[in-house]
Order: C-alpha cells, then structure tokens, then sequence
C-alpha cells in the first residue's frame, strides 16, 4: 500500500494552510486596532479642546492635532480593512473552490 497524497489533497492542504497564516495575520492587524483607536480617541478628544486655544492665537496647535487626528483616523482605519480583506482572501482559501484549485494547477478532472 502506497502513501502517496493525490494532487486534489495537496491542494487542499496548501490552500487551508495559506488560509491559517491569513487568519495569524489578521489576528496580528486586530490586536493593534485597540492601540491605533486609543490614539485616534486621545486627538479626537484634544481637538475638541482646542478651539479655546486657536482664539488665543494658537492656531499651529490646532494644526498639529487635526493632522494627527486625520493620521491615527486613517491609521485606524486602514488596518480596521486590511483585516476584513485578510478574513475574505482567508475565507476564499479556506473553501478551496475551482477558481482556487485553478491557480494552483488542478484542472477539474484531476
């Protein structure tokens, strides 16, 4: 009897464990999202006080914050869909569909 793993479950197999190292990543992204969404809070909150400021003449403060507020906004919300896509490319590996199984060389009658 012959161990061999037919191509089919090669496939499979490759397709599930690039799905796995997918969902590592987005794990990693989403573990820094309450980090990126405390920044964003904390000059959120700041600009909110500012305006007090910029009437005494203090208008590169309120420059300043609106910058690092608009940065860590973005920030938050570029990782919040760089985890969503990795979810979806982990999901389309993960079900190893034909258009899958087409990439990595195995026609249907295999």
């Amino acid at each position: 009897m012959e161990n061999t793993i037919s191509k089919k479950d090669a496939v499979l197999l490759l397709t599930r464990l690039i799905s796995l190292y997918l969902i590592f990543w987005a794990i990693t992204d989403a573990l820094a999202l309450p980090l990126e969404l405390n920044s964003f809070l904390h000059y959120l909150h700041e600009h909110t006080e500012l305006p007090a400021s910029v009437l005494a003449g203090e208008s590169h403060a309120s420059a300043t914050a609106s910058y690092w507020m608009r940065y860590y906004f973005l920030e938050l919300i570029q990782n919040l869909l760089r985890t969503v896509i990795w979810l979806l490319i982990a999901g389309w590996f993960y079900r190893c569909g034909p258009r899958i199984q087409k990439l990595f060389g195995l026609s249907k009658a295999e």
